[in-house]
């Protein structure tokens, strides 16, 4: 199995009644060594008033021996014992069916909480998918962030047992039990819903959505019937979006959707992809500030040059070569390709060898701290990686 770090996301081949695309992936090799720390570079994120374009444009040195052990910078001790990585992978995990089955769109239980427990030791901490889409992963100094989302609404995500309790083999028991063992895994992560499933019978869908905002997860726009994009017209697509963001807000008036998942990954066939951001349909209005992918790779850091808010990757949770397994024992393998928190939200902190990764534009006024040795021109490597296509 050839395995991407970094990707680009360079182009989609939609293959008619197959309904599938192919995603082509450049990964970098980038290899973080333990290094001297020669210098500290603080950036500015250009949010002094007083600051020219000149001044904005040129770090300041700042020397280790000088480095303060507050005020959110890490201490020279504290750097070469967490690497902080804000530059590296994030991966956002896909589940659809918490059930035995043999499609990958199936995750029996028991492997859902193999899951949880592999991330748990390996130091990942769950986050919401607006803590990622902001940048401001808030995780404790050399925690590793994580996206839970679940597609579909099913009722092995959420459903009551005869006397109303929650399920402990559905998704929301499984995560409720986690953290009651581990209080430092937080209850978050994203579900993407249909409101027409709505995690079971109608009379409960309400409560359950409400539910799982008020235990602190997301619930997002995954359309109104599924329909992949790549088979239905684009006014259709209008009412999908428009229709599914409807039905969610009238299960949950407070909730405020602005992130869609497509389902199946699969973009319209027009090509007319603005009309997945924004649209009208019925006097229902929609504006996307993200869309959610399906079955590729990690997703690059939000400070990335490669991030796009527009084209955000998950993994699969199944366990086939590219599932989830695979690629948490691969990030296991190459932990300099990891998003490492530095313990402050504030900042952004990478070593100097990926220094060339960061768009100072998508700092958001956070500091960039950068630590260690400047690579030599010429040591930075690019491969390609041509991904399988899936349709969920």
């Amino acid at each position: 199995m050839l395995a991407p770090s970094k990707f680009s996301f360079n182009s989609i081949s939609h293959r008619g009644k197959a309904s599938k695309f192919t995603m082509i992936t450049n990964y970098r090799n980038r290899s973080l060594k333990t290094c001297t720390l020669i210098s500290i570079l603080l950036f500015s994120a250009g949010c002094h008033p007083n600051a020219s374009s000149s001044s904005r444009s040129r770090p300041i040195v700042v020397s280790p021996a000088s480095l303060p052990h507050t005020n959110g910078f890490l201490s020279r001790t504290d750097l070469a014992r967490f690497h902080p990585n804000e530059s590296g992978l994030v991966p956002i995990l896909e589940y659809h069916y918490i059930k035995p089955g043999r499609f990958m769109t199936c995750r029996p239980a028991y492997l859902f909480r193999q899951d949880l427990n592999s991330l748990y030791s390996q130091g990942y901490r769950p986050i919401s998918l607006t803590e990622y889409l902001n940048n401001k992963i808030d995780l404790p100094a050399g925690k590793k962030p994580v996206i839970l989302s679940f597609d579909d609404a099913l009722t092995t995500q959420f459903r009551y047992l005869s006397d109303h309790r929650i399920d402990p083999n559905c998704a929301l028991g499984i995560l409720l039990a986690f953290h009651e063992k581990h209080p430092d895994w937080a209850l978050k992560g994203v579900f993407f819903v249909l409101p027409t499933q709505g995690f079971g019978p109608k009379r409960e869908r309400s409560e359950k959505v409400r539910t799982l905002l008020k235990l602190g997860f997301e619930a997002e726009n995954h359309t109104l019937n599924h329909y992949y994009f790549n088979r239905i017209s684009d006014s259709e697509i209008i009412r999908q979006i428009a229709l599914g963001q409807a039905g969610i807000e009238k299960l949950a008036p407070k909730d405020h959707i602005d992130i869609l998942a497509l389902p199946g990954g699969c973009l319209p066939r027009s090509h007319h992809y603005g009309i997945m951001t924004s649209g009208e349909y019925d006097g229902i209005h929609y504006h996307n500030r993200a869309i959610i992918m399906a079955a590729d790779s990690p997703a690059p850091a939000p400070a990335d040059k490669k991030f796009n808010a527009l084209r955000v990757p998950r993994i699969v949770a199944y366990s086939g070569e590219d599932g989830v397994t695979a690629w948490i024992n691969w990030l296991k393998r190459h932990p300099s390709q990891v998003y490492i928190s530095d313990g402050d939200p504030k900042t952004v902190t990478v070593p100097a060898t990926d220094l060339h990764l960061i768009d100072r534009k998508k700092l958001q006024g956070d500091s960039l701290i950068v630590y260690g040795s400047i690579p030599k021109k010429g040591k930075n490597h690019s491969h390609s990686l041509k991904k399988r296509t899936h349709s969920l």
